[in-house]
C-alpha cells in the first residue's frame, strides 16, 4: 500500500515537471514497485529525464548502453552519458566514466583522470570508489604504485562492509603486499568475504584449507568451500573441486563428476578448465576417449599461452603424427594418390605442418602438399582450406614484397644460398640490409615463382 501510495505521488508530482519525480517513477516501472513491471515504460521515462538534465536517469541510461538493457549495447554512447552525469557532479557518473578512463572502454584510456576521479568520489565514502582507488595505487594506474596506499583504502572500503574490499584485503595480507605478510589476518578476511557470498573468496578460502596457510590442513572444508564457489560459477573453483574428485582428495573419487566440472569451467572459457578435460578426453577418464575433442581443448588454451596446454598439444600433435603416417600414408612426399590414402588423416597432416605442431617447424609447402592429396581423395575440409591458404600467401606476395621476404624467412623457406648472379639489388627495398643475411636469401623473383607455381 506504501509503495502505490508513493508511486501516485511520483506520477503527479512528474506531471508537473520534476525531474526527479520522472526518475523515481521510472524506477518504479523498472522493479515493479507499486506499480506493474514495464521496462518499455521505465526506458522510455529514464530517456524523459535524462533529456530535462536529471544527471541520475542520464547515468542510468548509460549503464543501460553500456550493459545492452533494453538498449543496443554500445559503449560509447554510454561513456558520452556518464561525461555528462559526471560533468553535474554525479558520484556514480564520476565512478564509472573512471572505470571506462581506466580500463579504455569506449574511450581512449586516461588513467591519470580516472585516478583523480576515483580520489573524488572516494573521499565522499563510497566504498566502490575506495576499493577501485586501491587497486590503481596497488597496480601504479596513475600515480606510483604504493601498496601502503592501496591498504588503506580497501582498508577504508571494509570498514563500511564492501566485500570485494575485504576478499583484496586480504590477498595483500596473505602475499604480504604493504602490510606485514600474515596468513591468518587473510583467512579472516577471506572467510567474511566468503560468507557474504564472494565466489573469489570463497575459492581462496578453499585453498588456504588446502595448503594449509593460516589454517590447519583440512580437505573436507577445502572441498565445502570450493564446492560454495564451484555453485556460483567460478571456473577456477570448479577445476579445483574437479581435481578432489579426480584424486579422491576431501571426497571419494568420482571421475565422472570430475570431468563434470571440468567441463563447466571450460565452458566459461577457463583454460585450466580446457586443460584438464582435455586430458580426460585424452586418457577415458570419466568420458570416453575422444583425441579429436582433446586436441581440440588443448588447442583452446595453448592458443592463450597455457604452458601446460602446450606441452600437451605438442606431445599430442607428435604422436597423432606419427599414428597418421604410420597408419594411413603410402606415399612419402610428392602429391601423387593412392586408393589407401585416407583424406582425414592427410588433411590432419596438412594441420600439423601449417601450424608447426608435432613437426620440426612450419612448413607451409609441405602441408599444401597434404592438403592437395587430401582434396583428391575427398576430403571437402581441404577442397574448403586451399584456396583460403593460396589467397593467404598470395596476398603476402603481392602486397609487399619486404613482408613477403620477412614472410618467407618466418616461415623457415630460406635453406639456401643466394641464386647465381643474385646482389643486393635484386632484394626488396630494405634498409641497410645485412650481408650475412643476404647471402642465405636466394633471388626474390626465383622465389616468387617457386611458391606461386606451387600454390
Amino acid at each position: 500500500k506504501d509503495q502505490e501510495e508513493s508511486f501516485r505521488y511520483f506520477c503527479v508530482s512528474a506531471a508537473l515537471g520534476y525531474t526527479g519525480a520522472i526518475y523515481s517513477k521510472a524506477v518504479c516501472y523498472e522493479v515493479g514497485q507499486g506499480v506493474e513491471k514495464d521496462s518499455d515504460e521505465a526506458l522510455r521515462l529514464y530517456r524523459l529525464a535524462a533529456e530535462k538534465g536529471n544527471p541520475y536517469a542520464i547515468c542510468k541510461l548509460g549503464v543501460m548502453y553500456e550493459t545492452g538493457d533494453g538498449v543496443e549495447e554500445d559503449q560509447v554512447e554510454a561513456v558520452r552519458l556518464y561525461r555528462l552525469a559526471s560533468a553535474q557532479g554525479d558520484m556514480d557518473g564520476h565512478c564509472r566514466l573512471a572505470v571506462c578512463l581506466k580500463e579504455g572502454l569506449g574511450v581512449a584510456t586516461d588513467v591519470d583522470e580516472a585516478l583523480r576521479l576515483f580520489h573524488i568520489v572516494a573521499e565522499t565514502g563510497d566504498p566502490d570508489a575506495q576499493a577501485r582507488l586501491a587497486s590503481c595505487y596497488l597496480e601504479g594506474a596513475g600515480v606510483v604504485r604504493d601498496p601502503a596506499m592501496a591498504l588503506y583504502w580497501y582498508q577504508q572500503a571494509v570498514n563500511q562492509g564492501d566485500v570485494d574490499a575485504m576478499a583484496r584485503l586480504a590477498i595483500c595480507y596473505s602475499g604480504g603486499e604493504g602490510v606485514t605478510q600474515d596468513y591468518a589476518k587473510a583467512v579472516e578476511l577471506f572467510r567474511s568475504a566468503a560468507e557474504a557470498g564472494d565466489a573469489d573468496a570463497q575459492c581462496r578460502l578453499g585453498a588456504c584449507y588446502e595448503s594449509g596457510e593460516g589454517v590447519p590442513v583440512d580437505m573436507a572444508q577445502a572441498c565445502y568451500w570450493y564446492r560454495k564457489s564451484a555453485d556460483n560459477g567460478y571456473p577456477s573453483a570448479q577445476c579445483r573441486l574437479g581435481a578432489c574428485y579426480e584424486h579422491g582428495v576431501g571426497v571419494a573419487v568420482n571421475v565422472e563428476e570430475a570431468a563434470g566440472w571440468y567441463r563447466k569451467a571450460a565452458d566459461q572459457d577457463h583454460d585450466d578448465g580446457y586443460c584438464r578435460l582435455a586430458l580426460c578426453y585424452l586418457s577415458g577418464s570419466g568420458v570416453e576417449i575422444n583425441r579429436e575433442e582433446a586436441v581440440r581443448l588443448f588447442s583452446k588454451s595453448a592458443s592463450t599461452g597455457d604452458a601446460y596446454s602446450q606441452y600437451y598439444l605438442a606431445g599430442v600433435m607428435r604422436m597423432e603424427k606419427e599414428y597418421l603416417e604410420s597408419t594411413s600414408l603410402r606415399h612419402q612426399g610428392g602429391t601423387e594418390t593412392s586408393d589407401q590414402d585416407d583424406p582425414y588423416a592427410l588433411f590432419a597432416l596438412g594441420q600439423l605442418y601449417e601450424s608447426g605442431m608435432g613437426v620440426d617447424s612450419i612448413d607451409i609447402i609441405e602441408a599444401m602438399r597434404y592438403y592437395k592429396r587430401a582434396a583428391k581423395v575427398g576430403s571437402e575440409s581441404a577442397i574448403e582450406h586451399i584456396p583460403t591458404l593460396k589467397n593467404l600467401y598470395e596476398e603476402a606476395v603481392w602486397s609487399n614484397r619486404k613482408a613477403f621476404l620477412l614472410f618467407l624467412a618466418s616461415y623457415q623457406f630460406i635453406y639456401r644460398p643466394a641464386a647465381p648472379g643474385a646482389t643486393l639489388a635484386h632484394l626488396p627495398d630494405y634498409a641497410a640490409p645485412d650481408p650475412d643475411v643476404v647471402h642465405t636469401v636466394f633471388h626474390i623473383e626465383e622465389m616468387r615463382r617457386e611458391i606461386m607455381s606451387f600454390l
